[in-house]
């Protein structure tokens, strides 16, 4: 995994959630359409750790796209702050 990791950022930059994407974090939050991509509902399959408003946050303070699967939660964000940039690759059908 370390080696794995070593090479992924050793090609890749990796964007801090500095001052400015907290902040935006922080309205996301506060948004009640995006409260379900903050806080797990009881029953839910798999938690919420807002990890994917965080990511936005970062993108959208970087002026950076989003390259993502998840189109359905990013999209969702999108709807409340348009300034996210994404791009969603086509599904992978099976072979």
């Amino acid at each position: 995994l370390s080696e794995w990791l070593d090479a992924l950022l050793g090609t890749h930059q990796c964007l801090p959630l500095d001052a400015a994407a907290a902040a935006l974090l922080g309205n996301m939050a506060a948004e009640p359409a995006l409260r379900n991509l903050l806080m797990t509902h009881p029953g839910a399959k798999r938690p919420q750790l807002g990890a994917d408003l965080a990511i936005a946050a970062i993108a959208i303070s970087r002026e950076a796209a989003v390259a993502t699967s998840n189109a359905r939660d990013f999209r969702l964000i999108r709807q409340t702050f348009p300034a996210l940039h994404l791009v969603i690759p086509p599904p992978i059908s099976p072979a």
